[in-house]
């Protein structure tokens, strides 16, 4: 979300999450281009679990205590929905394509859309798994 607290910028946040709250849509910092309903079959088809560090998620729509889970983060592409805008799709439309799943907001959800990017990603993967140093040290 923006980092502007001007107040013309916060009575505009704050219409935006009335309008989607009172449509039954999910307010997130993706917008408003997403159900309570699709929102509950995202949650239900990753298990309530953030697919990169395993905790358990919050659900949102559930009223009942939900002790040690994490409030969840409707995670997004930056980069394939602003691909998308460029090309002419609408700004809802670019949002609901670019929707990668749910994350939890803190800590995989704040790294992924401040530091990595794809590509970033799959290098660590590959330095992570080759070790590449043991070739030194092992025949060196």
């Amino acid at each position: 979300m923006c980092r502007d607290k001007s107040p013309g910028r916060v009575r505009t946040v704050q219409r935006y999450r009335a309008a989607a709250v009172a449509g039954g849509k999910v307010w997130s910092s993706v917008g408003l281009s997403i159900s309570a309903d699709e929102w509950q079959a995202i949650w239900r088809q990753q298990e309530g679990l953030c697919p990169i560090c395993l905790h358990m998620l919050r659900n949102r729509h559930d009223p009942t205590p939900q002790p040690d889970t994490r409030v969840a983060a409707l995670d997004h592409d930056h980069a394939f929905e602003a691909a998308m805008k460029k090309a002419g799709v609408s700004a809802a439309d670019a949002l609901r394509r670019s929707v990668r799943g749910l994350l939890c907001a803190y800590p995989c959800n704040r790294l992924l859309v401040r530091h990595w990017t794809t590509q970033r990603l799959a290098n660590a993967a590959r330095y992570v798994v080759d070790m590449r140093a043991q070739e030194i040290l092992t025949h060196g």
